[in-house]
């Protein structure tokens, strides 16, 4: 079976510099963090992969995150610089899930690799709405034929 993280797969990157804020009492990167490095990921995602201004994409849509993975796999220290990679993998009517893949860049050591379920609410009802077709084209027109388009949420 094949890794779903495999790098080829992913068409975007960032890279982050570990800093000591990002440390916990261990020396390491503390586990929380790697969140904001896929936040970080996402947002810029969005900005370069997508054209879509990231203040105007969560100011017009109501964006929120249903579900974070995270899988860690080792540990990042004090100023390595990782390349983050981030993927929209499927897409569904009012969500999208996106996949992340965190290598320490002179190595290529894997560090870790996760998933963000991204769902669009009605901001009156809290309910979840149709993406509008604008943002499933960029999304589909970037990412090519890797996505998983489905007809239910994600």
């Amino acid at each position: 079976m094949k890794n779903k993280y495999e790098r080829e797969k992913f068409k975007f990157k960032v890279q982050v510099q570990v800093r000591t804020f990002d440390l916990d009492s261990y020396g390491i990167v503390h586990n929380s963090v790697y969140l904001k490095y896929f936040e970080i990921a996402r947002t810029e995602y969005l900005r370069q992969a997508l054209g879509i201004e990231p203040g105007r994409f969560f100011n017009d849509f109501y964006f929120v995150i249903a579900r974070n993975v995270c899988n860690y796999i080792s540990p990042a220290r004090f100023d390595e610089v990782l390349d983050v990679y981030a993927r929209t993998s499927k897409i569904g009517n009012s969500s999208f899930e996106m996949e992340y893949l965190i290598e320490e860049k002179t190595t290529g050591r894997n560090v870790a690799t996760g998933e963000t379920v991204i769902v669009l609410l009605n901001r009156d009802t809290f309910k979840p709405q149709p993406l509008p077709e604008n943002v499933r084209n960029l999304i589909l027109k970037f990412e090519g034929d890797g996505v998983i388009v489905k007809k239910s949420k994600v």
